[in-house]
């Protein structure tokens, strides 16, 4: 979602069929904000073939190409799979305990603040993503103000800076 700049993922088998995956597509996707206008996929094979473009083609929806590091999506899919990676990682880390009564309630507990700690440096680690494109960003601000260098008479080069 452009807008929101969300993401949404569905559980699914990797042996789905394409008939399925579209039904998963038009019932979730669709059925919730419409027709999108395009989509911007990141080169997986599912979406480049050709019943996908059909697809798309009858729905009218232009389906862009992305490459990493493009300007639309700034590395963006590769930092949600990255983080998406990460909280699927720290949840099934957790594993499943056979407890029942006050044992269950406790290591219940225990597990979602393990859940909560890996979670937390989830997000600690994307947002460390996001500070180094700010840097990226704030550096290539900054070299955008020098205007020119200019060349004195009996001085060396000199670099001018615009307020």
């Amino acid at each position: 979602d452009r807008l929101t700049k969300s993401s949404y993922f569905l559980p699914m088998h990797e042996d789905y069929k394409m008939d399925r995956l579209a039904r998963l597509y038009l019932d979730k996707i669709v059925a919730m904000h419409g027709v999108p206008i395009s989509i911007i996929s990141d080169r997986d094979s599912q979406f480049t073939l050709r019943f996908w473009h059909s697809i798309q083609e009858e729905l009218g929806t232009r389906l862009d190409m992305s490459m990493a590091y493009h300007p639309q999506t700034d590395g963006r899919s590769e930092h949600t799979i990255h983080t998406l990676k990460d909280m699927l990682r720290a949840c099934a880390e957790v594993g499943e305990g056979q407890l029942i009564g006050p044992e269950l309630v406790q290591e219940t507990n225990e597990k979602i603040l393990d859940i909560k700690n890996r979670l937390k440096v989830a997000l600690d680690r994307q947002k460390s993503y996001c500070k180094i494109h700010e840097k990226y960003r704030s550096l290539h601000r900054i070299k955008s103000k020098a205007s020119r260098i200019l060349s004195g008479p009996n001085e060396g080069p000199m670099l001018c800076w615009t307020p």
